[in-house]
This record gives structure tokens, C-alpha cells and sequence, in this order.
């Protein structure tokens, strides 16, 4: 198995929390983000008022980034259909990183458009975040999460410190019993939500139920992770690292669309108990990392059987790494410079192709079609007990 998979340090604990998702009520009635709706917004020194934001009309708000890094708490966060956020760095930094947290009862209805071209934008809401089938994201980097994260945590990843005591490049989200879902709404009206950076996109929470949309990293990398608790290591030069304390016990998880960027991660970690736990990731991914470096990354985990199935077409300049504890299902091709697949289970590839070396197979039982590649082609059938690595 590739050091790539090592990369992923598993630390399994027993978690017996709940999370359940929500009948999240119809957002007819959400409001446009407001300074009414703002608590706090800080910078690291503790310095207050670090952001202004005006509203010109009934439709659109302007948020003004003051400092460099900036954590504003809300009491709600919503930009819903036909409205418009405009999010500016208007700080000396020539980017912006502003953590937005929901402190309030209700979840995000982001229906319309955020632009935040020179801004780091995070969303953080326990009670969920739903983007209307005609939400459009446009930032430097943007992360979507249910799960929380602190100040130290946010300071300490922009600023180079390391006051939250875990490292100034990892973040570290935690959640509650009560943290539910992000879903991506798609009315079946011929659009779907749109997501565009030119550095990280990622979706943390323990139910992902992103059922369609465009979602285009750039240069980065695209992250989808389901799980109640997550350390998440970005160093630079090497592929973000995924410590997973505790697995969510939402056995459903979806992602839809078309994906593409640097290079996409998709991570589910079950809790125990959890029952026919399945991800379906029916998204076309098309990444450009090096040959070298893993350009499409699936893992399922933890103490419950995950199986995967996989509905896009994958291609990939760089390898794909594929660990499933379940059995695994490519329905369209695959395509990467090499193909590392491992599943627990049984698995089934219509087509597998390695442009630049090996397929390395490693399966309960394989049944697959074209398996092509300019190096070595290895299979193995086996019903051995799944590593630990």
C-alpha cells in the first residue's frame, strides 16, 4: 500500500453521540445577512469592529475585511435566492481569511451569490447550511462546515502560531449532538449550485447530502468529509492529512456533480453501530495534479462497514488512491498516472486505466472490465482482514 494511504492516521474512538439530520423548514422567510445579525468580529489581538457591512438595498450586503484574519460571530447568516454578498479585503494582507460562526438557533440559507475574490471565506453553522440549487461561491478559498472549530484554532492557521497547541497548519473540528447537515438543493429547474476558488473547497459535517453542483478548486484541492470530529493537516508542498477522532452515525452520504481542481479527497468515517452505511459520489472528477502526486483520494472507515459507489466518470494527471472498508463500485471509467484500489469488500470497475504506471488491486473479489496500464498490473482476491495503517 502507497505512503499515501499512511498519510491518513486513523485514531478510532468510540462514540456513542447522535446526529441526526434535520426537516430543514422551507427558507422563505431568511434575510439577508445584516449588521443587525452581527455580534462580534474580532482579530487576534482581541481588537473589536474588524469588519463593517452595509446593506445599499433590500438585495445586497458589503462586507468589508478590516484585518488580515478576522472571526465574526452571528446571530444568523443567510443570503438567500436573488440576493448578493459582496465580501472585500480592505486590510493591508493581500489576502483576507474571515471565519463567519452561526451562534444563533437557525441554519444558513445561502440561495444566492457571495463573491469574495481575495478573501479566505468561512461558513461554521451546528444547526446546518442549505444552498438553494442557484447558490454561486466565488472566493480565494472557501470552507463550508457544521462542525466547529475555535479562535486559536483559525488565528493559528493564517498567522503561522500555534496558541491552540495542535500545530499552526492544522485545524481541528469538533461538533455537537446536535450538528446536522449541509444539503445542496437542486429543484430539478436545470441549475445546480456553483463553487469556485482558486485554492482549498471544503465540506466538513457528519451528513453530506450535496445532490448536485459545480464545484471547481482551481489550483487546489477539493475536500468532502462526513464525520463528527476531524483534525485536518494542510502542509504545503504535500497532501492534506486527515486525523478522524470519531465517525458520524449518518450511514447516508452524497456527493453529485462535476468536480475538478488540483486534486479531490473524499473521506467517510462511520461510528460504531451504524447500519448499510453507503457514499455515493455520482460527480464526474477530473483533476490535474502531477503524476506523481494523488490527484483523486477515497477513503471509507471506522468501527461500521462503508461501501462506495462511485457513479461519475474519474480521470485523473495524477494518481488515485482508492481505501474503502466496504465494497466499492465504479460504474463509469477510471483513469489516473497509477490506480491504488483497496476495499474491504468486493469490487467492481467497468474500466481501470493507469497512464503513467501500475494498477495495484487489492479486493475481496474483483470483477472488473479493461484494466490497462504502462506498468504492472497486480490483483489480488483476498478476504484477509482489513489493515489498520
Amino acid at each position: 500500500m502507497t505512503a499515501k494511504h499512511r498519510s491518513l492516521r486513523l485514531r478510532m474512538l468510540a462514540t456513542t453521540a447522535t446526529v441526526a439530520l434535520l426537516a430543514l423548514p422551507g427558507a422563505a422567510y431568511a434575510q439577508l445577512v445584516s449588521s443587525g445579525d452581527l455580534v462580534t468580529a474580532e482579530d487576534s489581538a482581541g481588537n473589536p469592529n474588524q469588519i463593517t457591512i452595509t446593506n445599499p438595498d433590500a438585495s445586497t450586503a458589503n462586507i468589508s475585511v478590516l484585518a488580515p484574519v478576522v472571526v465574526a460571530n452571528w446571530n444568523q447568516f443567510n443570503v438567500p435566492t436573488g440576493t448578493t454578498l459582496n465580501v472585500a479585503n480592505a486590510s493591508a494582507a493581500a489576502q483576507a481569511s474571515l471565519l463567519n460562526r452561526v451562534i444563533g438557533g437557525g441554519f444558513s440559507d445561502i440561495g444566492g451569490t457571495i463573491n469574495a475574490a481575495g478573501v479566505n471565506f468561512w461558513l461554521v453553522n451546528q444547526n446546518g447550511i442549505l444552498f438553494g440549487d442557484t447558490a454561486t461561491v466565488n472566493a480565494s478559498s472557501f470552507y463550508a462546515s457544521t462542525l466547529d472549530l475555535s479562535d486559536a484554532d483559525f488565528f493559528d492557521f493564517y498567522e503561522g502560531t500555534d496558541n491552540a497547541g495542535n500545530g499552526a497548519g492544522t485545524i481541528s473540528f469538533v461538533t455537537n449532538p446536535f450538528a446536522t447537515t449541509f444539503i445542496s438543493a437542486f429543484s430539478g429547474m436545470g441549475t445546480a449550485p456553483t463553487f469556485v476558488t482558486n485554492g482549498t473547497l471544503m465540506f466538513v459535517s457528519p451528513a453530506l447530502n450535496l445532490t448536485a453542483g459545480t464545484y471547481d478548486a482551481g489550483s487546489g484541492t477539493a475536500n468532502f468529509v462526513a464525520a463528527t470530529a476531524i483534525d485536518v493537516t494542510f502542509n504545503a508542498g504535500s497532501p492534506v492529512a486527515f486525523t478522524i477522532p470519531a465517525g458520524t452515525t449518518v450511514a447516508s452520504q452524497e456527493v453529485s456533480g462535476n468536480i475538478t481542481g488540483d486534486s479531490a479527497r473524499f473521506v467517510f468515517q462511520t461510528a460504531a453501530g451504524v447500519m448499510n452505511a453507503l457514499l455515493t459520489v455520482n460527480a464526474n472528477v477530473a483533476t490535474s495534479a502531477v503524476p506523481t502526486g494523488t490527484g483523486i483520494f477515497l477513503y471509507t472507515g471506522g468501527a461500521s462497514q462503508a461501501s462506495v459507489t462511485v457513479g461519475g466518470a474519474w480521470s485523473s494527471s495524477g494518481g488515485v488512491d482508492a481505501d474503502v472498508n466496504g465494497d466499492l463500485t465504479f460504474s463509469q471509467d477510471l483513469s489516473g498516472s497509477y490506480a491504488s484500489v483497496q476495499a474491504a469488500g468486493d469490487l467492481t470497475a467497468q474500466a481501470i486505466t493507469a497512464t503513467a504506471g501500475m494498477i495495484d488491486i487489492d479486493a475481496g473479489s474483483v470483477a472488473a472490465g479493461a484494466l490497462k496500464a504502462t506498468g504492472d498490473v497486480r490483483a489480488r482476491r483476498s478476504r484477509s482482514t482489513r489493515r489498520v495503517r
